[in-house]
């Protein structure tokens, strides 16, 4: 008898396990899924300020978009990125005006140390309080962008995405 629960136990054990595997990988994909929804948004809304005149006033409109964005999909974090890592909207007033190096700063190593190269990508790191999903996503270079942005680049910049592993619940 000992041993037929002892089976029974295990046998619980190991599909517990594997349906927490699946739930997690469920809540992970739901929030790629989010992000690449919320990226296309954000360079949407980027793109039609910039051709509409642009102006300083195009990265507070981009800021207030991935706020209200991230708040609906809950994202804990969007940076607007500049090809050279500058910070140029956010929901993190502190990183405003930041430039990120990827060669040392943690945050943009993870992806570009695992060989992260295609838009879009995606890294789960630990910051130290808890585990994150990272999507970054390119801003491309639409044909209207060329009247001012002559380099010949195929994205000008991108939009980096943050969620919070914590599980479904934090969803």
């Amino acid at each position: 008898a000992a041993g037929v629960v002892l089976v029974l136990v295990a046998a619980l054990s190991l599909a517990g396990a594997w349906i927490g595997r699946r739930e997690h990988d469920r809540f992970a994909e739901q929030h790629r899924e989010h992000a690449a929804q919320v990226s296309r948004m954000v360079a949407r809304s980027l793109s039609e300020r910039m051709l509409a005149g642009g102006g300083a006033a195009v990265w507070r409109d981009v800021a207030q978009v991935s706020r209200e964005l991230a708040s609906a999909v809950g994202a804990t974090r969007i940076l607007v990125l500049a090809r050279d890592g500058r910070v140029k909207a956010t929901t993190d007033p502190s990183l405003e005006g930041h430039r990120f190096s990827r060669e040392s700063d943690p945050e943009c190593a993870a992806c570009h140390g695992a060989g992260m190269q295609r838009f879009p990508s995606a890294v789960v790191r630990d910051d130290g309080g808890g585990r994150l999903l990272r999507v970054v996503g390119a801003i491309e270079k639409l044909p209207g962008c060329v009247s001012c942005h002559r380099e010949p680049e195929a994205f000008r910049g991108m939009i980096a995405i943050d969620f919070d592993l914590a599980g479904p619940a934090a969803a």
